[in-house]
């Protein structure tokens, strides 16, 4: 069942076991999450280390703290 599904079973009947549903689903989606950042972490991050050029690197820098410091970023981003 997905996290709609569930939301939506637990709209119609708010039982105990529709919400384990959603909490279900949430812990889920988590961990899918979770395993993304890693495999980013482990892998694309250090891809990119090697492979790019300082330049790269610094612009790639410079342009990340741009786009961290506008406001209209930070209320997308959370």
């Amino acid at each position: 069942m997905s996290f709609l599904e569930a939301a939506d079973r637990y709209e119609k009947d708010p039982s105990t076991l529709n919400k384990l549903d959603i909490i279900t689903n949430a812990a889920g989606y988590a961990t899918l999450l979770n395993r993304h950042i890693g495999k980013e972490d482990e892998v694309v991050y250090t891809f990119a280390e090697r492979a790019l050029s300082a330049e790269d690197k610094e612009r790639v820098d410079v342009e990340t703290k741009e786009f961290d410091e506008d406001p209209e970023n930070k209320s997308k981003c959370g």
